[in-house]
């Protein structure tokens, strides 16, 4: 992966205040004009604008990574090709698609300055603005800690400071060296939001919360929580004390309506024309599928499209009134099947892939013969990631889909960055080992978290016009059948506890990927089928080459290359090799430094 240092790191522009970006990187960050005087929070809207999602390749880059890695989906060629697993005697392996180090160094110098500018108002001014600067550096850590996730070291605390301090070369930081400075950072800025009601109003300037300084203070602590849990294993002591700190309920959040999204614009993917990428790429996996199915998980018909032999697809109506036996076909009577990911058995089964033809079938009220083909194997639920997705115009005849097609501006999108089910799951695991954390042991917990899953993804459904959320709500008691379920209630010993936890989480996580790429690197849950799981837990499918190799998944993303910072890039990358064992700089089956065995 190239990296354009220039552009990232030491030339990063505020899109409403900076009249031009030149390409010379030392003029850029010594020009004392490059950031003129405009108020603190038109800033921070400009700072955040379609934060983490700002294109469509952050969407197809989704879908074609850390979505099939964690195998919510799968292309049509499995994924030996694609770099989602590799074999394991190879010396390098592909860096799965990850926008956070452009995210960052295009964004994270704004964030800064909006806190530098604050600090330069008169005193009783600074004073109001306290609490969007808390903010500010709330997600810009949160940005930061992504990059650093993704790939073991980072520039950090010498970013950006070339020209306050002309440091045009700034230093790599180790992952293990910022994640004290990132909890204090958070600690410091949640105290802030804690402490005072005289903070200016927010409103509309702020994507995530809309102003209201509490849910940021919750939020930050919901995301110190998630942070120290990454360190069970590198240090043990360091979490303790942070669960010690912000393991209360008061201090959390406690309920969907505090989750952390971010409320795009109503601009946010409008062209509801370019929506084909998931029914053309990509299908549901065996794994997701069945672990939802099999649970009689009502989430289901929530995130999971049926197939193609479903009474409301006209082209199965064709096919149908030719070949009435379609009817008595096991895909005709259960709509939800799933494709496989390993790379062998996909060449055993291209025909739920590429579909059954059923020739010579009579056109409605014409003369004319079709050849339909019907697939088998399902597709993802394509509207929670963009706007009147997952479907095709003129090609598939989804009567509900069709029906429920909105324009632009009708459609709330949103993306989670921790919500409260996340929050649940968490404190589940957490009071595994304690008996009890903020208040509830750990069935209480899980099913706090599931039940806030499910409700999360109906109130989702309906905002975005899913067509089951609308025509076919999940309903109380539905979810309270399914808490009383073998799958709803925690059982088996603690290590089985949790493996159903990360279940759970699993299936919540569909919408953020990348984080539960992180939750399987910290547990090893969901195991892979060969792993002997729980039989109340989620499974992945263990695949296999063409040649019969078993492959394994990637740990890591490479530390992307750099011409302007080579020497520090090259000093972090030694540091890398000895201590996380990174084993060779393009072996991304390596590890990061909280990734223990």
């Amino acid at each position: 992966m190239k990296s354009n240092f220039n552009k990232y790191i030491l030339s990063a522009c505020l899109f409403a205040t900076l009249t031009s970006c030149k390409d010379n990187l030392q003029d850029i960050n010594t020009n004392p004009d490059v950031m003129p005087f405009t108020k603190p929070e038109y800033m921070f809207t400009n700072a955040t604008h379609n934060f983490l999602n700002s294109s469509r390749a952050h969407l197809t880059g989704l879908y074609g990574g850390a979505m099939a890695q964690m195998q919510y989906l799968t292309s049509k060629s499995g994924v030996e090709g694609n770099g989602h697993f590799v074999d394991p005697a190879s010396i390098d392996g592909r860096s799965v698609y990850s926008p956070a180090w452009g995210d960052y160094y295009s964004r994270g110098r704004e964030l800064r300055e909006i806190m530098k500018e604050i600090e330069r108002l008169p005193e009783a001014e600074e004073a109001t603005y306290q609490g969007l600067k808390a903010i500010c550096q709330i997600v810009e850590v949160y940005q930061a800690w992504l990059v650093a996730e993704s790939h073991g070291a980072m520039p950090y605390t010498e970013a950006f400071l070339g020209r306050d301090q002309n440091i045009l070369t700034p230093k790599y930081d180790l992952l293990q060296d910022l994640y004290e400075l990132f909890d204090d950072q958070l600690k410091e800025a949640a105290s802030v939001l804690s402490s005072s009601n005289n903070f200016m109003t927010l409103g509309n300037q702020d994507f995530f919360f809309k102003g209201d300084y509490t849910k940021w203070m919750k939020f930050a602590n919901a995301f110190r929580l998630r942070m120290a849990m990454r360190l069970q294993k590198a240090d043990p002591s360091y979490f303790e004390k942070v669960l010690a700190e912000v393991g209360k309920a008061e201090l959390l959040p406690s309920s969907n309506d505090e989750s952390c999204y971010y409320r795009h614009p109503k601009d946010y993917n409008n062209n509801i024309d370019d929506i084909n990428q998931i029914w053309l790429s990509y299908q549901v996996t065996e794994s997701f599928v069945n672990f939802l199915k099999g649970s009689e998980d009502p989430r289901l018909r929530l995130v999971i499209r049926g197939n193609e032999f479903r009474a409301d697809m006209d082209k199965y109506n064709q096919a149908l009134s030719a070949y009435p036996e379609i009817a008595e076909m096991e895909w005709a009577t259960d709509n939800y099947w799933g494709a496989s990911v390993s790379p062998k058995k996909v060449l055993e089964t291209q025909s739920w892939i590429q579909g059954y033809t059923f020739a010579s079938c009579p056109r409605p009220g014409s003369d004319q013969m079709d050849d339909i083909v019907l697939r088998p194997s399902c597709l993802l639920q394509g509207r929670y990631f963009v706007k009147n997705g997952g479907y095709k115009d003129g090609e598939d005849n989804d009567n509900a889909s069709v029906a429920l097609r909105k324009s632009g501006d009708e459609i709330k999108m949103k993306t989670a960055l921790i919500t409260y089910s996340d929050v649940c799951f968490m404190l589940a695991e957490c009071a595994l080992a304690k008996g009890s954390v903020a208040g509830k042991d750990a069935n209480s917990w899980y099913q706090a978290g599931v039940r806030s899953s499910i409700e999360m993804y109906q109130m989702l459904g309906e905002e975005i016009f899913v067509p089951a959320a609308v025509n076919q709500p999940v309903t109380s008691s539905e979810i309270d059948a399914f808490l009383a379920s073998e799958f709803g209630q925690l059982s088996g010993s603690n290590e089985e506890k949790k493996e159903m936890i990360l279940s759970q989480m699993w299936v919540h996580s569909l919408t953020n990927p990348n984080e539960m790429y992180a939750q399987w690197k910290r547990t090893g849950f969901p195991k892979f089928d060969d792993e002997t799981p729980y039989a109340y837990a989620a499974t992945l499918e263990r695949p296999y080459s063409v040649t019969d190799i078993r492959l394994e998944m990637p740990r890591r993303r490479n530390l992307p290359t750099s011409n302007d910072n080579s020497v520090e890039r090259d000093i972090a990358l030694q540091k890398l090799l000895k201590d996380a064992p990174y084993k060779t700089e393009l072996d991304t089956k390596g590890r990061i430094w909280w990734d223990k065995e």
